[in-house]
């Protein structure tokens, strides 16, 4: 890569091809995986390296940037793979196009901060990250370099594993040894606003996740629901009881909010939004004393608590190719008690509505 081939030409070549290949009489759909893949325990230096000749055979291909995200997210990044990758220890030394590809598949926030909203795969692995990959030039490079490049890949698919060890080594893949390639952090591509939501969004998942509502994919980071207008009735705000984190009430959670406000009017605790919205407040059971006790252990947690790298956000991209123009659209904000999300790990990032976003707005090149 880069080539011309798109995912469309990819699949029109390689049905062809196995026809000329009378040995191979697997059942799969062309390009699906099947095989068994080691425990989470066992993905070993080794195993990752031979994960990365896999994705450096396609990142070497004549595929463009949408065959080739497609096909890694789709075939290759299945969640039984992701899996894996995001149960590694944070000091685990990975591969360094094995951790692009993870990078790109989820929503953490990359070293910079945040993802750029004109951030593309291309520039975010070939610029920020100096993964070069191999280009295929039509006044160089003849089809039959393309095919024989292709080849690759197709005989990984016909031997159905994704760690096919008879893979010859690849180019460039020597640069992706752990520690190899060093690259600037690029600080001023991101704003303060840019972290600042991309902080928001990690707590509110992990709100959520705490609850088991996470959803188990997101089209975009998810956003801080609406703030709502406190009753004149209620006294000053200076004299709430203030959570944060999981110990905010359901209500406060599902809604997206970073905080849960209980004020202290002699009634019984019931949280600013939960009487907003009539709605019940979690904390009408508790006495005034208890949640003061736990608005401090909030605030006590809130400074000594150190990242859990078990409890990262994700973006999903198992479901779609995206337009490689467009790797960020519109956030479907889904509810959040509608789809139960794993107990940790990355959030997936969802690939299936971003070629919205670029027909209003062209987001990503």
């Amino acid at each position: 890569m880069v080539g011309p081939w798109t995912y469309e030409d990819t699949g029109k070549y390689y049905r062809e091809a196995v026809k000329r290949r009378p040995s191979f009489s697997g059942r799969r759909d062309m390009l699906q995986f099947t095989d068994r893949l080691p425990s989470t325990d066992d993905w070993t230096l080794p195993v990752l390296l031979q994960l990365n000749r896999t994705l450096r055979v396609l990142y070497n291909g004549p595929f463009n940037w949408d065959a080739f995200k497609k096909i890694v997210m789709q075939h290759i990044l299945t969640d039984d793979v992701l899996d894996a990758l995001k149960a590694l220890p944070e000091d685990e030394q990975i591969p360094h196009l094995v951790q692009l590809v993870l990078d790109w598949a989820c929503w953490d926030a990359p070293k910079e901060g945040a993802w750029p909203r004109d951030l593309s795969m291309r520039r975010y692995f070939v610029k920020w990250r100096r993964c070069e990959p191999f280009y295929f030039e039509a006044d160089t490079h003849t089809d039959e370099d393309m095919e024989r490049a292709a080849d690759l890949f197709l005989d990984i698919w016909m031997a159905n594993d994704r760690l096919h060890a008879a893979t010859p080594v690849q180019f460039g893949e020597e640069k992706d040894f752990p520690g190899f390639t060093v690259y600037r952090v690029r600080d001023e591509a991101v704003t303060d606003a840019e972290r600042l939501a991309a902080a928001q969004s990690k707590e509110l998942y992990l709100n959520l996740q705490a609850r088991g509502w996470a959803p188990e994919r997101m089209d975009e980071p998810l956003q801080v629901g609406a703030s709502v207008a406190r009753p004149a009735k209620l006294p000053p705000p200076a004299g709430d009881i203030v959570i944060c984190g999981p110990g905010m009430c359901a209500q406060c959670i599902k809604k997206r909010y970073l905080e849960c406000r209980v004020p202290q009017d002699g009634g019984k605790p019931r949280c600013v939004a939960c009487r907003v919205h009539k709605l019940g407040c979690e904390h009408k059971g508790k006495t005034m004393d208890a949640l003061k006790k736990q608005s401090l252990e909030d605030d006590s947690d809130s400074r000594e608590a150190t990242p859990d790298p078990s409890q990262r956000s994700q973006r999903s991209g198992s479901e779609s190719v995206v337009s490689e123009s467009n790797k960020s659209a519109a956030l479907t904000n889904a509810s959040a008690d509608s789809v139960p999300g794993p107990s940790g790990g990355r959030k997936r990032k969802s690939q299936g509505s971003r070629d919205k976003q670029k027909k209003a707005k062209r987001a990503r090149k």
